[in-house]
């Protein structure tokens, strides 16, 4: 994959407040994923969940613990992320840690979440992640993808009142630098967009479940 987004420093060391205070519905987010795995996966049966850009590891410590009879591998080309997500599992059995991307990743998944990752790659490299996906997902499994989408008119004027939103909210001198920074260093792109490449790559049904202004959260089946 030409380009990795991998986290060091401070943006480690700050992200989980970071990711709350521009994206306020990052929980609300967290919480609906064990309920649409559940919904689909048996839990009897010892299901394998890969997470892409684990991050800190908050949806894999959520996830893990509530299902211990299923295996979760956590892939994150940042050593600091990982560091940080396996003292939220700690000695969880049912959890692998692997430092890279998708590529790095072998074997098959009943379910794939990318959560909010992809946004920060151009299109061409969007549709290598999803390829990947699909082929490491098993027939009927389902990724759950989760970014900021939309088409120029649908993400300006959402964006319009998520900056509203965060002039109220963000009260210290990282506001303009983080509205720019979204404006100009992330890659939306617009729903129908999504959808044609997804179905491009064989999936069969794409269904969103989540909006929060300019953050989208997708089912995608195959």
């Amino acid at each position: 994959m030409k380009k990795i987004e991998s986290f060091e420093g401070d943006r480690v060391a700050h992200y989980d407040n970071s990711i709350r205070k521009w994206f306020p519905g990052y929980d609300n987010l967290l919480e609906l994923l064990f309920p649409i795995l559940k919904a689909r996966l048996s839990d009897t049966e010892p299901h394998k969940v890969l997470i892409l850009g684990c991050g800190t590891g908050n949806e894999l410590n959520i996830l893990a613990r509530l299902r211990p009879g299923w295996e979760f591998t956590a892939v994150d080309p940042s050593e600091q992320m990982l560091a940080i997500a396996a003292e939220k599992v700690g000695m969880l059995a049912n959890v692998k840690l692997v430092k890279g991307t998708i590529e790095n990743i072998e074997g098959s998944f009943d379910a794939i979440t990318c959560i909010l990752i992809t946004h920060f790659f151009e299109q061409e490299v969007k549709k290598q992640v999803y390829h990947c996906v699909y082929k490491h997902l098993n027939p009927g499994g389902m990724f759950i993808l989760a970014d900021i989408t939309g088409s120029k008119s649908s993400f300006t004027r959402n964006f319009e009142l998520f900056k509203v939103y965060q002039q109220l909210n963000v009260d210290d001198d990282t506001l303009e630098k983080g509205l720019n920074h979204i404006v100009n260093d992330l890659h939306y792109i617009s729903e129908e967009e999504l959808t044609t490449i997804l179905k491009g790559e064989g999936f069969k049904k794409v269904t969103k479940f989540f909006q929060w202004l300019i953050y989208d959260a997708w089912l995608v089946e195959k």
